[in-house]
């Protein structure tokens, strides 16, 4: 697996998704932080907690566990492709958006 720039993750069976979020502009930086009592990420804005996004599996060989990690299958093979899906509710908990998110499986020699 690789992270938003591209890189290889770090060795291990799991890859934090939080590593894959990336913030470009910083007049509007936000900063996720997980909490696993709710399985979500908070996201805050200048300390303030302005909503959240919940990552949920759709399909492909790897589990989803703790709302935070990927845990790549041993029958995932490599150029093998999954999804998730990030669901976004702002501070009153009311859903304002989703994407799909695609899991690529790169074997990294």
């Amino acid at each position: 697996m690789r992270d938003s720039n591209n890189n290889p993750s770090s060795s291990g069976t799991g890859k934090n998704v939080s590593n894959l979020i990336t913030v470009t502009n910083n007049s509007n930086a936000v900063q996720y932080e997980y909490d696993p009592v709710t399985d979500s990420f908070k996201v805050k804005q200048s300390g303030t907690e302005v909503g959240s996004v919940t990552f949920t599996k759709v399909d492909g060989m790897f589990d989803f566990s703790e709302g935070a990690f990927i845990d790549p299958q041993a029958s995932m093979t490599n150029g093998s492709v999954g999804h998730l899906k990030a669901t976004l509710k702002d501070a009153q908990d009311v859903e304002v958006g989703n994407v799909t998110v695609d899991v690529n499986c790169f074997l990294i020699p």
